[in-house]
């Protein structure tokens, strides 16, 4: 879904669908929460107190654009057409999980090519160049469409960050980087 350009002119069921998928991604990250401290699911890449951010970020770009996600980035997935069923099936690890069959961690390790998703890494800022790279596919096949690459604050200390960013400014390239400083910084 892209949503109007402008917030004066978005319509009153555009701001409800945005608030939807904010509370959507809250309670799903909650419910991760609630089963991993249960003993029921692996592992939690938590995205907490960025539904806000990557909901607007994804929600401006269009169904032919690529989004690059880092691994805290559920609600991104929400906004591209992910469903709750689809990644409850990854939590559970089940074979009818779309994301990856059952055999990654929920939320660390996909993919989702029919929902322009391309998959997600759990090396810190691996995907930054995959972002540039995507873009720089898009734009020598004459595309048109923007690439959204999102990654927390700990990768702008990682060499991949610094090329793909590096990579993607000099060519021109139609790649929007979104920086959360979720204070993790792991790296």
């Amino acid at each position: 879904m892209a949503t109007t350009t402008a917030a004066d002119k978005a319509t009153r069921e555009e701001y409800l669908q945005l608030h939807g998928w904010m509370c959507m991604a809250k309670a799903l990250d909650d419910r991760m929460h609630m089963l991993v401290k249960q003993g029921r699911a692996p592992f939690v890449g938590s995205s907490r107190g960025h539904e806000g951010i990557q909901v607007a970020s994804t929600a401006a770009i269009g169904p032919e654009d690529w989004l690059v996600p880092h691994y805290r980035a559920l609600a991104n997935a929400l906004v591209r057409g992910l469903t709750m069923k689809e990644w409850m099936l990854a939590v559970f690890a089940k074979a009818d999980d779309p994301l990856s069959a059952g055999r990654n961690i929920p939320g660390g390790s996909y993919s989702y090519r029919r929902l322009k998703i391309a998959s997600v890494s759990q090396v810190v800022a691996s995907w930054v160049p995959k972002a540039a790279g995507v873009a720089y596919a898009a734009k020598l096949r004459g595309e048109g469409s923007v690439t959204l690459c999102t990654f927390g604050d700990g990768a702008t200390s990682q060499g991949d960050f610094h090329e793909g960013v590096n990579f993607a400014a000099t060519h021109r390239l139609p790649v929007v980087f979104v920086c959360e400083n979720n204070s993790y910084a792991i790296s």
